[in-house]
């Protein structure tokens, strides 16, 4: 069996492409609680789920979740990478500030997004990086 890379169409490289600009700037809109500027980019049917939080399905949802998190303290976001393919982008890096559930974190996190077909963001999933419990690296 050979493995064969699967060509993407100049759409979906155009669709991938605008999807890593619209990731990078809502954490740039989030930072400097711009929440009109991030709600441009979300889709009506964009959902938003981050761990230990409510999920947000539909557009006013997540901006009434967005809006709770930006009353809390202030938020940092370092947005180390941003890898893309097809509908599908993924950001990581770290975050600091309130997170939806309403308790501070401070923790590395990869965020995994969905494109809608006008490239708007669909969908987001963010996991944070954090050490089991028990884990003894030094054995």
């Amino acid at each position: 069996m050979r493995f064969e890379p699967k060509r993407q169409s100049p759409l979906s490289t155009g669709l991938a492409a605008a999807g890593v600009d619209h990731v990078r700037l809502q954490y740039e809109y989030l930072v400097a609680h711009d929440l009109d500027g991030y709600l441009s980019l979300l889709d009506q049917d964009m959902t938003v789920h981050g761990p230990g939080g409510p999920e947000g399905r539909g557009r006013d949802e997540v901006e009434e979740l967005r809006r709770r998190q930006l009353r809390g303290s202030s938020m940092a976001c370092v947005v180390s990478d941003v890898f893309a393919s097809g509908t599908k982008v993924a950001a990581v890096g770290r975050y600091t500030g309130d997170a939806l559930h309403g308790r501070p974190v401070d923790a590395e996190f990869c965020a995994v997004f969905t494109l809608s077909a006008n490239g708007l963001l669909l969908s987001e999933k963010t996991y944070y990086c954090v050490e089991p419990p028990g884990l003894d690296w030094r054995r």
